[in-house]
């Protein structure tokens, strides 16, 4: 979108936030083999995520344009200019966020019934995290 608003006759006409509130666009999922088989590893893995997003939250800083560049090849400069989406930094999923989409799916008889938290995550991996790192 930077590129695309920079090289061109382009503008934004909409903010999509406003609409978007309180929705997780992005969640980490964890299979049988770290939930059941080795929940240390994957107790390890949520503590070195969060590390990586909390210093992503500092944002356009030198050391995470080299990051960023050098994992994507776009040069630090575009990297700098562009919107840094907003990850939270303790790694909870907001639930509620969900309810909306979920009585959606109830209303047009793609879901049986909303589900309950408890089922809906497992917030165990992102407690150990906080627990070892701290409050963001």
């Amino acid at each position: 979108m930077t590129t695309i608003l920079a090289s061109t006759d382009t503008e934004v006409i909409i903010a999509l936030e406003p609409y978007l509130s309180g929705l997780n666009y992005a969640v980490v999922v964890y299979g049988q083999q770290l939930i059941e088989e080795n929940p240390d590893l994957g107790n390890r893995f949520m503590v070195a995520y969060l590390k990586g997003v909390r210093q992503y939250l500092e944002g356009p800083t030198e050391r995470n344009l080299e990051i960023i560049s050098a994992a994507t090849g776009v040069d630090a400069e575009t990297l700098a200019g562009i919107c840094w989406p907003y990850m939270r930094p303790d790694g909870v999923i907001n639930y509620a966020g969900s309810l909306d989409w979920q009585n959606w799916e109830l209303a047009n008889d793609r879901l049986e019934a909303i589900v309950p938290e408890e089922v809906y995550w497992n917030r165990s991996f992102v407690d150990a995290a906080n627990e070892v790192l701290g409050a963001p």
